[in-house]
């Protein structure tokens, strides 16, 4: 992801070269895109992080819930065939 956007903002940086007369207007502007593309990088990369720890959590909670099915079914298998 983070070369991806480096490789994006030298694409622009390189546009505008060719496009503008100043060199200031350039770095001036190519800096707000880049500090924009930076929080929006941030914001994705944290919303992909929050996803993979809640996707953890359930995976891990629906494990626990089909062990306790599990174990029941055991019980109710040990009281019907007479061993319990």
């Amino acid at each position: 992801m983070f070369f991806i956007l480096i490789t994006f903002l030298l694409k622009e940086i390189e546009a505008q070269i060719l496009e503008s007369n100043s060199p200031a207007t350039l770095l001036q502007t190519t800096w707000k895109e880049f500090k924009c593309n930076l929080h929006l990088g941030g914001v994705i990369a944290l919303c992909i992080i929050l996803a993979v720890i809640g996707a953890s959590v359930l995976w891990s909670h629906f494990k626990n819930v089909q062990k306790r099915i599990d174990e029941a079914r055991g019980l109710i298998l040990l009281t019907y065939s007479g061993a319990g």
